[in-house]
């Protein structure tokens, strides 16, 4: 298994509460568990890919 660091951070609670069910739902629209992990891993691969992309067109 990788060795993975742990990244915190806190929210509002509502926002905490929208975040969960969010997950819930796209659970249910995909038929299989979405994980927080899963979910803000991917999002953070795409704001990393994001910001490289901008911070290489800077000229």
């Amino acid at each position: 298994m990788a060795d993975y660091d742990q990244i915190s951070f806190r929210v509002d609670p509502d926002l905490k509460r929208q975040f969960e069910l969010a997950l819930v739902y796209r659970s249910v629209r995909q038929k299989r568990k979405a994980t927080a992990v899963g979910v803000l891993t991917q999002k953070i691969e795409e704001f990393i890919a994001e910001e490289e992309k901008a911070r290489a067109s800077e000229p």
